[in-house]
């Protein structure tokens, strides 16, 4: 098996052959956040090894999981992570995957994607897909008309990434970093900008760099709400409700044994870089009122403010444990209204 950072692991019999099958998702690059590692399908060969079915760039993985998202009996691969598309492989004939993405209506979903969930929610034996993403309480803002962009480039020629940032504030595309953060990691710009104003007037990744935009490799973030893609062949999206936006979401669990659909969340994140902040407004939440596209009602959970939650799943049949980052496990019952 391959050694790098770690984003994901998924087991499915996805051959149907009886025996699991795995997909690893990688997260990152050591020293080059942007670039996407190489993840991996493995088939079990039943002889207590893998073939290597794949091996792609499918992005920065954070998440993912298997489904019947065509309902052809056979699963399916969904790939979430940052800067990238809410990804779908369709499994072809148990050994092939194809990249879906496009033809079912998911090409403009680039976030900072945390956690999927796959789960009917409407009685058509398809899986819908819901998402959990950094949320809207945050400097940046993306929408498919004004993404975010990151540019990837070794841009003063060091050997190492310069990863540059761009947005759109109060109307104006510019540099997410400032001026002395972006001299810092490549000193030429203190000779290229030699005050504050000329540097105010950037607009374009060509007015800071020289290299060709050929060389370039662009990403993008254009949405950064979490979300429900209701399955109807092609997938329509519509964010969950607003209480759910003003934190980060890092995982879910999805209740069935009251007989109505309730949708648990935790989340929050404390590791952005300086400029854009903490993100610790989520005290966790229980979703319901399902109404054929999002779910309508959203009740707080009885959990400390500020903690990072990292992940919500069954103890017993009447409890839920929720684990965090640096913190001790707490539970939850699951009786709560």
């Amino acid at each position: 098996l391959p050694m790098a950072n770690g984003g994901s692991i998924s087991v499915a019999d996805f051959d149907n052959d009886g025996f699991s099958d795995l997909f690893l998702g990688f997260r990152s690059v050591p020293g080059a956040y942007g670039i996407s590692p190489s993840s991996v399908i493995l088939r079990n060969t039943q002889k207590g090894n893998f073939e290597l079915l794949a091996r792609e760039d499918f992005g920065m993985i954070t998440d993912s999981a298997w489904g019947d998202m065509n309902h052809d009996g056979l699963l399916d691969l969904v790939l979430v992570g940052d800067f990238m598309p809410i990804t779908v492989l369709i499994n072809k004939d148990g050994r092939n995957f194809e990249n879906q993405t496009e033809a079912l209506g998911l090409a403009n979903t680039q976030g900072l994607w945390n956690t999927v969930l796959l789960q009917d929610l409407n009685g058509d034996n398809k899986p819908e897909i819901i998402a959990g993403n950094a949320g809207l309480n945050m400097k940046i803002k993306a929408s498919v008309d004004y993404p975010v962009e990151i540019y990837l480039e070794d841009f003063d020629k060091n050997e190492q990434l310069d990863p540059t940032v761009f947005h759109t504030f109060e109307g104006e595309h510019i540099p997410f970093a400032s001026k002395d953060m972006l001299s810092k990691q490549m000193p030429m710009l203190k000779k290229k900008f030699t005050s504050y104003t000329s540097f105010s007037k950037v607009r374009e990744i060509g007015q800071l760099y020289d290299n060709s935009t050929d060389e370039i490799e662009t990403k993008y973030l254009k949405e950064l709400r979490s979300m429900v893609y209701v399955n109807n062949g092609i997938f329509q999206g519509a964010p969950l409700p607003i209480e759910t936006q003003m934190s980060s979401i890092e995982d879910f669990y999805l209740d069935h044994q009251s007989g109505d659909l309730k949708l648990y969340y935790v989340g929050n994140y404390k590791g952005f870089v300086t400029e854009l902040g903490n993100s610790p407004a989520n005290t966790g939440g229980i979703l319901s009122g399902f109404n054929g596209n999002t779910f309508t009602k959203n009740n707080n959970l009885p959990l400390p403010p500020f903690m990072e939650a990292r992940a919500i799943g069954p103890l017993n049949d009447h409890k839920l444990l929720v684990l965090f980052n640096n913190d001790t496990a707490k539970t939850i019952d699951l009786n709560l209204k």
